[in-house]
């Protein structure tokens, strides 16, 4: 599991250097984020794919970065029904999902969209609203801890308000996040 986590962590961060080589920024959220800010390291919080914020007008450019990196735009519902531009993920849907083949199975990267934000609706520009953190020598722009934290609070939130009920164990990990992130930082917290 951790090697498959720090494949993903590496993965994730050449895409993020792609980008700002491109002059795109994307801002990694969850995953190996979270565990590093949580945690102190990129690999304690269990997680099965990346998830990375992106501007909708850089959409196009994104889909060649991740291309470029042997993810492929896929529809809903197939793992590998391959699409020529990147649609979303289901009809409403605020993130586009991709998945890259790998000898051992696949692992998915989803491009979240800033107009959506989760639940909130009139949040200021979280691409202003970022720090840098060390993961494995590499410097990676994230979220800084207030944004981090109204994310945490979407993804608690977004889980116990589903119109299906609470669904799996993400819910009890991001309260859980949630809790041990506020006790983390809740002097920092605004």
């Amino acid at each position: 599991m951790i090697a498959r986590r720090r494949e993903m962590a590496q993965d994730c961060i050449n895409i993020c250097n792609t980008a700002m080589a491109n002059g795109v920024q994307v801002i990694p959220t969850k995953g190996f984020v979270l565990s590093k800010l949580i945690y102190d390291n990129p690999y304690t919080r269990s997680y099965n794919d990346i998830d990375i914020l992106v501007k909708e007008t850089d959409i196009e450019k994104v889909d060649s970065i991740l291309q470029s990196h042997n993810y492929y735009s896929r529809v809903f519902g197939s793992s590998f029904k391959v699409t020529p531009k990147p649609i979303f993920f289901y009809p409403e849907s605020h993130d586009i999902h991709y998945n890259k083949k790998l000898p051992d199975g696949e692992v998915g990267c989803r491009l979240e969209l800033k107009r959506y934000m989760w639940s909130f609706s009139n949040v200021a520009d979280f691409f202003k609203n970022t720090q840098t953190i060390k993961i494995d020598n590499s410097d990676v722009e994230v979220l800084n801890i207030n944004y981090s934290f109204l994310l945490l609070c979407s993804y608690a939130y977004n889980y116990t308000e589903l119109p299906y009920g609470v669904i799996s164990k993400n819910c009890l990990r991001d309260y859980m996040d949630l809790l041990m992130f506020f006790n983390k930082y809740n002097s920092l917290i605004e």
